[in-house]
């Protein structure tokens, strides 16, 4: 499973895997309807901890988003 992204300026293909952090934390929260905050949350409690960039932006990948989402299908 790999996700494409088509980079339109010069019409190149690059494929992530599922593993890389490629998703900020605005993506994220959108895909799977949660609020910035909770996504925050989530990582202060280890549940989902997100790649942290040098200057701290928190990228998520393919694998983090599916654990969001399965921790959204139980009830806390």
């Amino acid at each position: 499973y790999y996700v494409i992204i088509l980079l339109y300026g010069g019409g190149n293909i690059i494929s992530f895997s599922r593993e890389d952090p490629v998703y900020a934390i605005g993506i994220v929260s959108r895909m799977v309807g949660l609020h910035q905050q909770t996504l925050r949350n989530y990582e202060r409690w280890n549940l989902v901890v997100p790649f942290r960039s040098p200057g701290g932006t928190r990228y998520y990948s393919v694998i983090d988003i599916e654990k969001i989402e399965k921790r959204r299908g139980r009830k806390d």
